[in-house]
């Protein structure tokens, strides 16, 4: 079994899922949820093809309604540590695009699961 930060994933290739599965002190599955969905490189996300569309066609496809984070801001995050960041968020979900430059080709995105 593969963990990250204290939950099981299961990665796909192009798309992984974030878990919080864990197992008992009996050493028994307890089964969780699904969290986060990383996508990379490859992957197609409303016709923009991660790894090969940059900021400006995310942007003309999705609009302009995003938050922007440079590396600095995600410095304490383990997933987009050192990245940029483009967050477009819903009232439950937030789908966040990464690239290692600003105004770059988008490397891979997340979509997240909001805190309540």
């Amino acid at each position: 079994m593969d963990y990250f930060e204290g939950g099981q994933y299961f990665d796909y290739g192009n798309v992984i899922y974030f878990t919080d599965a864990n197992y008992d002190e009996s050493n028994r599955l307890v089964h969780g949820q699904i969290g986060i969905i990383g996508f990379s490189a490859g992957y197609e996300i409303f016709g923009l093809t991660l790894g090969e569309a940059d900021w400006d066609q995310v942007e003309s496809t999705l609009g302009t309604s995003y938050v922007a984070q440079s590396p600095e801001d995600n410095s304490e995050s383990y997933l987009l540590g050192e990245m940029w960041s483009y967050e477009y968020r819903t009232e439950h979900y937030s789908l966040v695009f990464y690239s290692k430059t600003q105004d770059g080709i988008i490397d891979g995105a997340f979509l997240m699961k909001n805190a309540i």
